[in-house]
């Protein structure tokens, strides 16, 4: 992936066309921003709900605007265009943790607050993280894993990009519970780069060099159904474990048919609404409550499937 030769100051023009689910704003309002790490999947649209009903209530304006993939050198790109555009505040979830350093330091430098959400900088001035405390969450899935296989078999993980840091926490703490297992052994780990279809290509490929494969991990949103696809088309269903990551409706479905075991919920929609609250708050000159503000997680199985299809954390 190319990280140079791009544009800084992105146009107007160009920020409403990369945008999901973009409205036309009231320039008589305060304009808060919110960058997913790409617009292409139903997860981050549950961000932008929050979004949007936080700016509702406070009565600013909501810009969603990200790449439309994961792409490291876009999402700087259009954080430099709302610097340029002197927008009231921006949260972003980085691709790329140590890439957005010098951008959210620019912003925060010019009298603009930034927060990261899903997925941290902290090394940057950012003023809070709002999200997963992911090294834990990876160690639940990963007990919950152990438990569902007994504590023997072999593992295999897919995850998004190599870059993101709430991935590679999320992995780590999925390890760090799997290794107090001496029966569990890691036979693979492969990126999907947050694509469904890359992903079940990603989960067919392992199946075909380990096909006694005992479990998946997903550890982003399209690594569980990705995995599910892959099991049900080698008629393993029910031989494989799988366990993965977030609500998204096609990882509920494959839960309620009995393909998924568990995903482990992130509550997006709560990342956004409390972003929002939170840069409304600090242009008031206002600190967040803690620099690490965790929206927790919900586990998910085929007992509380249909229960959680009905609660406020569901957004699809």
């Amino acid at each position: 992936m190319k990280r140079g030769g791009f544009i800084f100051i992105v146009p107007l023009a160009l920020l409403v066309l990369t945008s999901a689910g973009c409205v036309k704003e009231d320039e008589s309002k305060p304009v808060y921003a919110l960058i997913p790490k790409s617009v292409g999947h139903v997860y981050w649209a549950a961000t932008e709900k929050g979004l949007r009903d936080a700016a509702a209530e406070e009565g600013v304006d909501g810009l969603f605007v990200g790449p439309e993939t994961i792409d490291v050198a876009r999402q700087v790109a259009i954080m430099e265009g709302l610097i340029a555009r002197r927008v009231a505040g921006i949260a972003i979830a980085p691709n790329d943790p140590t890439a957005v350093v010098p951008v959210i330091n620019r912003a925060v430098e010019s009298g603009i607050p930034v927060v990261t959400l899903d997925s941290d900088a902290p090394d940057s001035k950012r003023l809070a993280y709002v999200g997963t405390v992911n090294t834990e969450a990876g160690k639940l899935a990963g007990e919950l894993l152990a438990e569902y296989i007994d504590g023997e078999g072999t593992v295999a993980i897919s995850t998004g990009g190599l870059g993101s840091l709430n991935l590679n926490e999320r992995v780590a703490g999925f390890r760090e519970a799997i290794a107090q297992y001496p029966g569990i052994e890691e036979v693979a780990f492969q990126t999907n780069n947050d694509d469904e279809e890359q992903a079940t290509t990603v989960a067919e490929s392992i199946l075909s060099r380990f096909p006694n494969l005992t479990a998946f991990f997903g550890a982003n949103a399209s690594g569980g159904p990705g995995a599910a696809r892959a099991v049900r088309q080698a008629g393993k269903v029910g031989q494989v474990t799988i366990v993965g990551f977030d609500d998204t409706p096609i990882c509920l479905q494959f839960i309620k048919e009995g393909v998924i075991e568990a995903t482990v919920a992130q509550r997006p929609r709560e990342m956004g609404y409390r972003c929002v609250k939170i840069l409304i708050q600090a242009n008031r000159g206002l600190k967040p409550e803690s620099e690490i503000i965790d929206t927790g997680v919900t586990v998910i199985t085929a007992d509380n499937v249909i229960q959680f299809l009905g609660t406020q954390d569901y957004t699809p």
